[in-house]
């Protein structure tokens, strides 16, 4: 009888508790493993204080900092640098998306162990095997190992700005329409379902929109927030794409950021995309609507800064942003654009 299997490369650990930056040490002996000279990477002041009490957990003879500006092409290569000097034997990324996303670039090119600290939950690259990296005057997406550890310190996140874990919620809301536009290309024939990862993505969206506390600080939503998030990096791990996390709103996003240098957040713009293009998909908005009310997200291209015209350039950009992922917007839909606009941002703020 044969045997079928599947091999995937996921975290060897993930933890989401309080007060965790000070147990990097016992977690990963916990996990079996030995480390002696970690680089720890991380960013501004305010990460850099919690990336020392993350090393200081870790009690080691020694480690090393590096401090990086950007996520830039050119940060890549000196990160790369810094590691030729002090030949480290493990990477911990304690910062925002860019100090993950160029720590995992790195420890992908150098074949490092990466452990990912977040300091705030803005989107789902905390575990994702996709770096967003600046080159030059554009954004590149490029395919990375994942990391083999994840901690969020929910006490950390806690003291993150409300604009970054409202584009967290963003980013992760989402996924309701990139999975509806992954249904609508699988029955085109233009992909393949991989129901796991579907199921993954599905429950880590719906986990969060259907919390009935009130606030987006309280302990439960945030570790909601966080589960949610890796369960989204981790669905795209298994089916090797970012379909069970990024459809139209994605690129209407990605449009926005190739036309207006990024205006806004990238969870802030894919939450509003989503809104319209939850509309093109005939989805009813009124639960999604109730939900960016209820915990004060942005919701219109405008709270972002951006008229109408603007929005509308973007969504007619937005399919040649990645033309062989079929969305709802090559369905000869974009003639009526305008009409689905003011349906869905007309009596918004």
């Amino acid at each position: 009888m044969p045997l079928f299997n599947r091999f995937i490369s996921l975290p060897l650990f993930i933890r989401i508790e309080e007060n965790l930056r000070y147990s990097l040490k016992t977690v990963i002996r916990e996990s079996n493993f030995y480390f002696e000279n970690p680089l720890f990477i991380t960013g501004g002041e305010n990460t850099r204080i919690v990336a020392r009490e993350v090393a200081e957990g870790f009690q080691a003879p020694k480690f090393q900092f590096y401090y990086i500006a950007d996520n830039s092409l050119g940060e890549i290569n000196n990160l790369k640098e810094k590691i030729n000097g002090v030949n480290p034997d493990l990477l911990v990324a304690v910062g925002g998306g860019r100090v993950i996303d160029v720590a995992k670039v790195v420890a992908t090119e150098k074949l490092l162990p990466l452990i990912t600290f977040p300091t705030t939950l803005a989107n789902d690259g905390v575990v994702s095997p996709v770096a967003v990296i600046r080159d030059g005057d554009k954004l590149r997406s490029i395919g990375v190992n994942m990391p083999i550890g994840v901690l969020v310190d929910l006490a950390v996140v806690k003291n993150s700005p409300e604009r970054l874990i409202k584009a967290g919620i963003g980013d992760l809301i989402s996924n309701i329409t990139a999975l509806a536009d992954w249904e609508i290309a699988c029955r085109r024939g233009r992909d393949r379902m991989d129901g796991f990862a579907y199921m993954l993505s599905e429950k880590a969206v719906y986990s969060v929109l259907n919390y009935t506390g009130k606030s987006i600080w309280e302990l439960d939503f945030l570790r909601l927030l966080a589960e949610g998030l890796v369960l989204s990096g981790i669905a795209m791990a298994i089916t090797g794409t970012s379909r069970p996390a990024s459809g139209a709103e994605h690129l209407i996003s990605h449009a926005l950021d190739k036309l207006y240098e990024r205006p806004a957040l990238h969870g802030e713009q894919v939450g509003v995309a989503a809104l319209f293009t939850a509309k093109l998909q005939r989805q009813n908005l009124e639960g999604l609507l109730n939900f960016f009310k209820k915990f004060g997200l942005k919701a219109s291209p405008e709270s972002l800064g951006l008229t109408r015209e603007q929005f509308l350039e973007a969504v007619n950009l937005a399919p040649g942003m990645r033309p062989e992922r079929y969305t709802i917007l090559n369905e000869d839909i974009l003639k009526t654009a305008g009409e689905v606009y003011d349906a869905v941002y007309g009596n918004l703020p």
